[in-house]
């Protein structure tokens, strides 16, 4: 032993010009960094003379001093996960206890810690991504994060695989429903970055996906999204400098190709965009499998750091090659650790180390209540006819549909999509359970019929009727078409004849057609409103709550609306080898309600949709410089809450879409308050993406500024010159 120690300390004394732990050096070992070396050549674990496990220093110089401390086949170790999740959740990294470093320990998922099926404990099940989109309200979101990051910090899990950043470019998508951006990026942008900012604050990484233009599900694993520079950073990009800008730790690049290059060793997205226009300092993770299509140099160069779920072209053995062959340097070795090193020390995952217990049953009274909250928050109210709702407190009440069943078995369907989505908490509220615990002794009655004579003597004996619509849609698949069961809607348009004060209620991964809407009094959507639904939906028909969602997407009048074709959606197979797809992004600017706009054509319900129990009044819009301010006003019966949205026309030069969301505000106003709103109009704001110049460039002319309550209800408007 003390002859193995004393060789060391003669070799770290004359390694000049010589490989010292794997490392060519001019000069022996910093004087700094000696302590941390005989302390790894002796095996121990004493933190003191790590000089990386100094929480004094700041996670730049502790990364710095870590890295230095490494050799080059520890270092290689790292940039894959372990295959084998016995035990784990859904992907780990295995750490280096010696060196104290810890393993990351990632989950699903965006709509709350998704257990392995041989732990199905006690957690909770959030609004899914496109619902709490649809609250339009940043700070609920950070809420939310708060407690997904207190939930997959009692897990022992420190990586939380989300949010879903992805534009909902076609209403098809089969993962829609998880994004927080719906049709804009400003809204993806905005609230993504609260909830990345809940979830860090409880020491737990987050993990923006899947970047990018991860649209569709429909050949995901081998399709190229072709699009143009400008539509790539204004649109698709966006969400995630914004996650950027709030510090989120690390992004998930996607299984898909973007312009003919796999994403996860894409030059241009990565290096170019991510870490360069975007100034990311975090690291880069493949989507699960993600890693089999790269080549290992190309990847890492490009910004790619750990290869999931197990080791392939990222492999020890590969990388080392990779560093033999000279195609990957170990100072680039060295960046890509260093960015995930900095994220760890920066959020405490060195210095407070999380104990792995998937058994944990993690789900509380408080993150009940703020799903609960969320949920009723994110209800869009489509319709209220003769204002039927809110609904008085007595009477009888008949429930139709299989989400408004008391069979726990049946409703767990109705809580969240599936995939990587899936949430499989300990207990949902039922629709009937939550009105009947707002109602008391009032009666309601679930009624599982489908003979549609039946169906109408039913809905004959009730004061109120309640019909309640469902789909759902999961990962690895787009949906075949946006209707809703046929026999789910010959239910609600017997009972809307047959009861004169039915409400429908959809439950829907994303944008669905609504042709028994003119048989109903009310409408309303909840996209996939997780646990707490019954509660909140009580919540939202009694009026407690007073309804205050939006549409983050627009609810189309028929099917292809937007004229999609087969090479736009989902693509074209390549005719030389038949593997591989192309989709043509070729709408370019025009996705969602933009296209509307640009096309002159109204939706049946559109983007930024959302009545209230009260109304409210737009007046006095002004500009001062950049700064627009208008007066809101709540004229109606009730206090409740609007989403004020503003929207910009640019000058026809910049060759931009007639209408773009520029900026929103959810105000709460008592019944007769008024307060100003104000808007304050950006650089960034009223710029395009230059690409020849590669950066933004401000329009110069005039601008119409247009504020609202949807994207097709502008309610005033004025002319800002630049």
């Amino acid at each position: 032993f003390f002859a193995v120690l004393g060789f060391h300390i003669i070799s770290m004394s004359c390694c000049r010009r010589m490989t010292c732990r794997g490392r060519a050096v001019q000069k022996g070992p910093d004087p700094a960094l000696q302590p941390a070396l005989f302390a790894h050549i002796l095996g121990g674990s004493n933190t003191a003379g790590e000089a990386w496990m100094d929480a004094t220093k700041n996670p730049e110089e502790r990364a710095k001093l870590l890295l230095a401390g490494m050799n080059l086949q520890e270092k290689l170790s790292l940039f894959g996960g372990i295959q084998d999740t016995t035990g784990h959740p859904v992907g780990w990294v295995e750490g280096i206890p010696a060196l104290h470093i810890p393993n990351l320990e990632m989950n699903d998922g965006p709509q709350g810690f998704r257990n392995p099926d041989a732990y199905q404990t006690d957690t909770t099940a959030f609004p899914c991504g496109l619902a709490m989109a649809a609250s339009w309200d940043p700070e609920l979101a950070n809420k939310v994060g708060m407690c997904l990051g207190q939930e997959f910090k009692q897990k022992g899990n420190n990586v939380y695989l989300g949010p879903v950043l992805c534009l909902c470019r076609c209403p098809w998508g089969g993962r829609n429903f998880e994004s927080m951006t719906g049709e804009d990026p400003l809204l993806g942008a905005e609230l993504g970055a609260s909830l990345i900012k809940g979830v860090q604050s409880q020491g737990v990484l987050a993990m923006a996906k899947h970047y990018l233009m991860n649209d569709q599900e429909t050949n995901r694993l081998d399709v190229s999204a072709n699009v143009d520079e400008r539509t790539l950073m204004e649109l698709y990009a966006e969400p995630f400098r914004e996650a950027v800008k709030a510090g989120v730790a690390s992004i998930m690049c996607s299984y898909n190709k973007v312009n003919d290059v796999w994403a996860c060793e894409n030059e241009d997205i990565l290096s170019n965009h991510l870490y360069g226009h975007l100034g990311f300092d975090g690291f880069v993770v493949t989507d699960w499998g993600a890693g089999q299509t790269v080549h290992t140099a190309q990847a890492v160069n490009a910004g790619t750091q750990i290869e999931m779920p197990g080791k392939g072209n990222l492999s020890d053995e590969q990388m080392k090659a990779a560093h033999g062959a000279k195609t990957l340097t170990e100072d680039t070795i060295d960046d890509r650790l260093l960015r995930r090193f900095r994220m760890m020390f920066r959020h405490g995952l060195f210095d407070h180390p999380m104990q792995l217990n998937l058994q944990a049953k993690s789900s509380s009274m408080a993150s009940r209540k703020v799903a609960r909250k969320a949920a009723a928050a994110s209800t869009v109210l489509l319709k209220n006819d003769g204002d039927v709702l809110p609904l008085p407190r007595n009477g009888k009440i008949v429930l139709f549909g299989a989400c408004g069943q008391d069979d726990q078995n049946v409703i767990q369907t109705c809580v969240c999509g599936g995939g990587s989505g899936t949430v499989h908490p300990a207990h949902v509220v039922a629709l009937a359970e939550g009105l009947r615990a707002a109602t008391g002794q009032h009666t309601v009655e679930p009624c599982a019929e489908t003979d549609l004579a039946k169906v109408a003597q039913a809905a004959q004996s009730a004061d109120v009727c309640i019909v309640v619509l469902n789909t759902t849609s999961t990962e690895t698949k787009d949906r075949e078409h946006l209707r809703l069961p046929d026999d789910q809607v010959a239910i609600a348009s017997t009972v809307g004849k047959a009861c004169a004060r039915t409400v429908a209620v959809v439950i829907a991964p994303g944008a669905v057609l609504t042709p028994f809407s003119a048989d109903v009094k009310a409408l309303l959507t909840m996209f996939l409103p997780g646990q707490e639904m019954g509660g909140a939906l009580a919540d939202v028909l009694f009026g407690d709550v007073n309804p205050s969602g939006k549409l983050p997407i627009t609810f189309p009048e028929d099917e292809n609306e937007q004229g999609f074709t087969q090479d736009m959606f989902p693509g074209i197979q390549w005719p030389d080898n038949g593997w591989g797809w192309d989709a043509a992004y070729s709408e370019k600017l025009e996705v969602g309600y933009r296209w509307y706009a640009a096309h002159g054509k109204t939706a049946k319900f559109p983007f930024g949709h959302g009545l209230s129990y009260t109304s409210f009044k737009y007046s006095n819009l002004a500009c001062n410089g950049r700064t627009c301010t208008l007066r809101l006003t709540n004229d109606g019966p009730r206090d409740g809450s609007e989403v004020v949205q503003c929207y910009v026309q640019f000058p026809q030069s910049s060759q931009s879409p007639p209408l773009q969301l520029r900026g929103f505000q959810k105000v709460h106003l008592k019944k007769g308050e008024s307060k100003p709103v104000s808007f304050e109009l950006s650089d960034k704001h009223l710029s395009i993406w230059d690409v020849s110049q590669h950066t933004w460039a401000l329009q110069k002319g005039e601008f119409l500024v247009r504020i609202g309550s949807s994207s097709q209800d502008l309610r005033i408007d004025t002319v800002l010159k630049v």
